[in-house]
């Protein structure tokens, strides 16, 4: 019984455990989180091939096999979730990329317009009002007045 414990369940166990690292790194970093999630799936699948010679090789299912099965589903979870996850961080960056080129297109095609959506009114300003300084004297001397 210790024999199984020591050399089976806490390998397994530990394997198992060390998914919760997934979840500590950054939701950006999809791919490192998925590349730990499949090759913590990878580890056990190979520690599975390398003690199935010492398991008793019997017609029914074992505390151990399901134990393992148990494993393995909750990495397959993880593993899933992340795909999901990458998924729905996909579908949202592009819906906020696509929501920031309209808002952009109509600031750019009528920038009062766009401004008074937001909420903000200015005033259109006389040259009078403007502060002194080149940044405006090129528009106005090309156009004679200031929107």
């Amino acid at each position: 019984m210790f024999y199984w414990l020591i050399n089976l369940v806490l390998p397994m166990y530990i394997m198992t455990a060390c998914l919760g690292a997934v979840f500590f790194v950054p939701p950006g970093d999809m791919a490192d989180r998925c590349s730990i999630s499949l090759t913590i799936l990878l580890t056990q699948v190979g520690f599975k091939y390398s003690i199935g010679d010492k398991l008793p090789s019997v017609s029914y299912i074992t505390y151990i096999d399901v134990y393992m099965l148990l494993c393995f589903g909750v990495t397959f979870i993880v593993v899933i979730m992340q795909a999901i996850a990458a998924a729905l961080t996909l579908t949202l960056t592009l819906t906020l990329a696509h929501a920031r080129a309209v808002a952009l297109a109509q600031a750019l095609s009528n920038p009062m317009q766009a401004i008074a959506a937001a909420g903000a009114y200015i005033e259109p300003m006389t040259i009078d009002e403007l502060p002194p300084g080149p940044w405006w004297n090129s528009f106005v001397l090309e156009h004679g007045a200031w929107p």
